[in-house]
């Protein structure tokens, strides 16, 4: 199954980091690379790129595929990039999203939230009364905070992803 660029660098960027995409272009389209070639691909060291690869390879986004060279006696390794591994991935962290959107709503919902009128902080009514409801930073009183809108757009956050 053919997987969307964005697609693919939104998932490696939360996963991994950024910093990988080049490496994940190089590797996207072929079956297996060696990492010395991918090394001199991306114009990097080898261990750079070993330490970006193992990244991939801990996530389950690069496969490798081990063989010893029979002339000099080492280990050559094949590095090929895992896509369906991507479609998973993506899916995990959709419902990652999910769940702490879910979160977030539960706590706006069941907490009442203060405010003071400067917008320095906001506090819980626990902390708020530990303060006597004044701003631990400018000192001004703080009132209750109307938190309809940050609901509303939690609840149309949790609909779009679902």
């Amino acid at each position: 199954m053919k997987v969307g660029k964005r697609i693919i660098d939104e998932v490696i960027t939360t996963a991994v980091g950024g910093d990988v995409l080049p490496l994940v272009n190089v590797l996207k389209d072929r079956k297996g690379m060696l990492e010395a070639d991918i090394a001199v691909k991306m114009k990097l060291d080898i261990n750079r790129t070993r330490q970006m690869l193992y990244r991939l390879y801990h996530k389950h986004l690069v496969t490798c595929h081990k063989e010893k060279d029979k002339q000099k006696g080492w280990y050559l390794y094949s590095w090929a990039f895992n896509t369906e591994r991507v479609l998973s991935l993506a899916k995990d962290q959709q419902v990652e999203k999910l769940s702490k959107l879910g979160e977030k709503l539960k706590r706006e919902t069941q907490t009442s939230y203060f405010i003071c009128t400067n917008r320095c902080t906001r506090l819980d009514f626990d902390d708020s009364m530990s303060f006597e409801f004044k701003c631990p930073e400018c000192g001004s009183l703080m009132g209750q905070d109307d938190n309809a809108t940050k609901i509303k757009e939690l609840k149309q956050a949790m609909s779009q992803i679902s």
